[in-house]
């Protein structure tokens, strides 16, 4: 991490070609409607470098015979690389990073303002020196703009500089390994052209989606900043149209490359046509200084909304790290996705990892937007509503009511789980079982329900959400059958969060009965589902109750549900992961790690052995301790005690110790759920599982997955971690909760929150906790405040109010400002933030 300024910077000295992936995936550029990777410009796919571009929602299904039959699979579609920008010395050879003739390679991705920053020297073969800086940005500003600032100053040298600029159109999806063996050109170039300097131009079609792609890219040379005319030839080959441009420089007088790129889609909005709109988009763009103007003003303004302050032990390490996670979170989903028709993929708009698709990680990603941009999270929902009718036919399909949805989703809402699994370690593919992980349903109603708790935005819940949750509920319901011989009802065939365990052992059956997660989480949600139908009954909703179509009955039979869905349970009152866990063999992972090292995809280490995890009391990720994440545990055990489980209190540590000891950490989630967990019980052992998710995709901890993308459920999951969990923040009963719990290594948390339309500041230390509330005209709410009740009316003030040992003491005029208590108006109030 950076020197200078290094909670905001991302710095790397030199070139390593074994991590050039990495870095390039870390120091990616986007605005939630299109995402650049960090590669060089001078350098094109093949080897260490991977230039990529990906656009929100596109994505393109292909066919490729293989094993003797035909595999059918969607992706993220790479666009055009418009990056491209190579240069040498006259008839030299072309200058790349990565080559003995480049020396001196730093690279600074600045967080606060966007920018990426490179700057090298490069000696040729006659010892001729030249410095290059470049900035690079994909504009917050102007979600269709990118645009790439390369200054040249040769240092020893006069002559002829050439620069070729272009669009490169010749892109594949070839940058995951296990994806090589499938078609991997989806792309189809349709016409190209160039004009002199308004640029060169490119219009590709999808081969099987037909969707048109349309990128422009208008190149200029500065001069102490004046546009200078230089001699250029334009080259309109269909899938390569470039500019080469002659440049004649002197010794020591620096010249700067401007590039500036637009790119449009047929998905888009309010354009003719994209290849159209991509080149008026290029032609009325500004100079780059003028764009990152905008660009960094936006980016202020996101700052402002969603940074995370961590103030730790360890200098600006952490810092650092969580501001980083913060600025690709919002890379991926920031204000220029709430017109859009996406979702989010696992890695975000980052790489090729799981092809794009969108899992039930968008969990972890809401939990954080309902309260910083609640906007987004509302878009991402309608991403899923949308998918709504073909969730509701693969239910029936399955012989079922409600919505199904699937465990992978892409473009239009079928399912997109491969049926087979690439195992590196044997070279062989082996069945893949994950499509029967249902419980990605909970997550999306999961996500409504906190979108509703946070907003309060009842609009919304008529028009969409009542839809998703209560036809997410109906199927749940209906797979929970009542078991005569217990009484209770049950939930066979699924497999939950773990993923190690897809079946029992010795049968080929694929499932488990009775998961944890998914029945528990099942009875919280037929409790959300009544509490909402009842709500909309009272605020005119009565139209979706009635397009649902549910009677007394189908109501009467989810309350009896929640009142006796069966839970598995073993030894000390520790709930079970699933029927049969507790005569699982235990497992020496101890062992494992000492032959293996990272254990962490023990599935495939053991299917090369000819084992199967499913034999073991061993997991990939959290799956029980998942309901310790989600529900706080006062909120369990009210999900427990009305379904009949007297679960007391010393049995949650002892839970948590009996799966924290027999997990192998395979999914970069999977230490966010246990930093969390271990908050309370051992915060030392929070604080280190913390940090270690914090590294994982900067250290690439999972041995060479980042180089295919962010993990975005991770990156939104520390986030979550220093401010749902260190700030002990709920939101439920129509209420914002706040009770710090602070491990010793975090001296001060700052956030700003929205809740409600009220602008929060919260600062918690050890020894107490300060609300600032900027004024507002939105209705009333209350905070519950380490124990405190505040009301906030319309008018903007602050609170502080003590935390720890002592915060149980009354309330004084000093700790808690008048005006949120009684509702009343102080004379001044402080709003700024």
């Amino acid at each position: 991490m950076g020197t200078v300024d290094a909670a905001w910077t991302l710095d790397y000295d030199g070139f390593d070609q074994a991590t050039e992936g990495v870095r390039e995936s870390l120091c990616a550029l986007g605005n939630g409607y299109v995402v650049t990777r960090g590669a060089a410009p001078e350098a094109s796919a093949g080897g260490a470098h991977y230039p990529g571009t990906y656009v929100a929602g596109v994505f393109n299904r292909l066919r490729t015979r293989r094993h003797g039959h035909v595999d059918e699979t969607e992706s993220l579609v790479n666009l055009p690389n418009w990056l491209e920008l190579r240069w040498r010395i006259a008839s030299g050879p072309w200058i790349v990073p990565g080559t003995d003739a480049v020396v001196d390679l730093r690279q600074t991705l600045d967080l606060r303002a966007g920018v990426l920053h490179r700057r090298y020297r490069a000696v040729d073969s006659a010892g001729r020196a030249t410095t290059v800086v470049s900035r690079c940005l994909v504009s917050m500003a102007a979600p269709h703009v990118a645009a790439l600032d390369t200054t040249f100053i040769p240092e020893n040298w006069s002559g002829l500089l050439h620069v070729r600029s272009g669009i490169d159109a010749r892109t594949a999806n070839t940058e995951v390994t296990a994806d090589l063996p499938l078609g991997s050109r989806h792309l189809r170039a349709e016409r190209a052209g160039g004009n002199g300097t308004a640029g060169v131009w490119v219009r590709m079609r999808t081969s099987q989606s037909q969707v048109i792609v349309g990128m422009a890219a208008r190149t200029r040379v500065l001069t102490a900043g004046r546009i200078v005319e230089v001699p250029r030839r334009v080259t309109t080959a269909a899938a390569r149209p470039h500019e080469d441009l002659a440049i004649r420089v002197e010794a020591g007088h620096p010249l700067t490359v401007e590039k500036i790129a637009a790119v449009y889609t047929s998905r888009d909005r309010a354009i003719s046509e994209p290849a159209t709109a991509a080149r008026d988009e290029v032609a009325r763009a500004g100079t780059f200084a003028a764009l990152q103007a905008a660009h960094v003003d936006a980016w202020r303004d996101l700052w402002r909304r969603c940074h995370v302050e961590l103030c730790a032990d360890d200098g600006a390490e952490s810092a650092a790290r969580l501001n980083l996670h913060t600025f690709h979170v919002l890379q991926t989903a920031s204000e220029h996705m709430r017109d859009l028709d996406a979702g989010v993929g696992a890695r975000g708009l980052h790489g090729e990892g799981y092809r794009g698709h969108v899992f039930w990680d968008e969990l972890f990603l809401h939990r954080v937007l309902v309260l910083h941009l609640p906007e987004v999270s509302r878009a991402l929902l309608r991403y899923r509503h949308r998918r709504l009718d073909p969730a509701r036919r693969a239910a029936r399909a399955a012989g079922h009511r409600g919505a199904m949805f699937p465990w992978q989703s892409g473009s239009d809402g079928r399912e997109e789980t491969p049926t087979e699994l690439y195992n590196p370690r044997s070279g062989q593919w082996m069945p893949d079982r994950s499509v029967h992980q249902r419980h990605v349903g909970l997550a999306i109603a999961y996500s409504a329900w906190q979108y509703y708790q946070a907003t309060g935005d009842l609009a919304f819940m008529t028009t969409h959400g009542a839809e998703l949750v209560c036809e997410i509920a109906r199927f749940f319901a209906d797979l929970a059958q009542e078991n005569p011989a217990t009484g209770r009802y049950e939930i066979t065939g699924v497999m939950g969060p773990d993923e190690f365990h897809d079946g029992y052992p010795g049968t080929d059956t694929p499932g488990l009965a009775n998961n944890a997660y998914t029945n528990v989480m099942t009875a919280w949600l037929l409790r959300r589902a009544l509490e909402l139908v009842a709500l909309l009954r009272h605020h005119d909703g009565a139209a979706v109750l009635d397009r649902l179509g549910l009677t007394d009955g189908e109501l009467a039979r989810w309350a009896d549900i929640t009142t006796r869905m069966y839970v598995p349970f073993h030894g000390d009152g520790i709930i079970s992961q699933f029927d049969g866990y507790a005569d699982l063999t235990e497992f020496d992972l101890a062992g494992y790690r000492a032959r293996y090292g990272n254990v962490g995809r023990l599935d495939l280490i053991l299917a090369a052995e000819g084992d199967t995890p499913n034999r073991y009391q061993v997991s990939k990720q959290a799956d029980v301790l998942m309901l310790f994440f989600l529900l706080s545990a006062e909120e369990l055990r009210e999900v427990l005690s009305g379904l009949g489980y007297a679960w007391p209190e010393e049995a949650l540590p002892r839970t948590v110790n009996h799966y924290f000891s027999r997990v192998s950490h395979g999914s970069t989630l999977s230490r966010v759920v246990h930093a969390w967990v271990r908050t309370r019980t051992d915060r030392d052992c929070s604080w280190d599982c913390f940090t270690e998710a914090l590294a994982a995709d900067v250290l690439d901890t999972q041995g060479g997955t980042t180089r295919e993308g962010i993990h975005l459920g991770a990156m939104a999951g520390t986030i979550d971690l220093a401010e749902r969990c260190y700030l002990g923040l709920e939101t439920r009963d129509d209420a914002l909760w706040l009770n710090p719990v602070l491990p010793k290594e975090i001296n001060r948390l700052r956030t700003t929150l929205t809740f409600r339309g009220h602008r929060l500041q919260v600062t918690a230390t050890h020894t107490e906790l300060t609300v600032i509330a900027a004024a507002t005209d939105a209705a009333p709410v209350t905070v519950h405040a380490a124990g405190r009740e505040l009301r906030l009316g319309d008018t903007g003030t602050e609170a502080t109010v003590p935390t720890g040992p002592k915060s149980g003491h009354p309330a004084t005029a000093n700790s808690i400002r008048r005006g949120l208590i009684d509702g009343s108006h102080p004379q001044s109030a402080r709003t700024e933030f």
